[in-house]
């Protein structure tokens, strides 16, 4: 896990969307998860806790973000057998554009305050049967 909390800051850079997705998924960001299950609530809060602990700032090596936090718990969950989704959102914010990442379990947003459906559109994700995905790598 270590390796992926240090790499995906710098694989986002070089990498596109859709194939860091499909790197940090255990058999592509739609693919089959490797092992069934689906993770007890306490289960999901422990990895959540762990992975905020190690964005904090003095620990990580770069700035904590929703994008890059989340990414890494797509990749822990989905290695653990849990069926998350990973969106993408974007809004107005007066004249810029302000983008948000999270996870979805069963139609659910994980640990937001508020549904991000309700202020981002979904301009992305992965993870499920309605993805919007592009099938080549542009």
């Amino acid at each position: 896990m270590a390796f992926w909390i240090a790499m995906t800051p710098l694989l986002h850079r070089v990498l596109s969307l859709p194939r860091l997705l499909r790197l940090l998924a255990p058999n592509g960001a739609s693919g089959e998860i490797q092992k069934p299950g689906e993770g007890s609530e306490e289960d999901l809060d422990h990895f959540h806790r762990f992975i905020q602990a190690l964005f904090r700032p003095g620990i990580a090596p770069f700035k904590h973000n929703c994008f890059v936090q989340s990414l890494v718990l797509f990749r822990v969950l989905r290695r653990h057998g849990v069926p998350v989704r990973i969106l993408f959102g974007l809004r107005e914010a007066g004249d810029q554009v302000d983008g948000h990442a999270w996870l979805e379990l069963d139609g659910v947003a994980l640990w937001e305050k508020a549904n991000p459906r309700e202020a981002f559109v979904v301009s992305y994700s992965a993870g499920g049967e309605s993805d919007m995905m592009p099938t080549d790598e542009s």
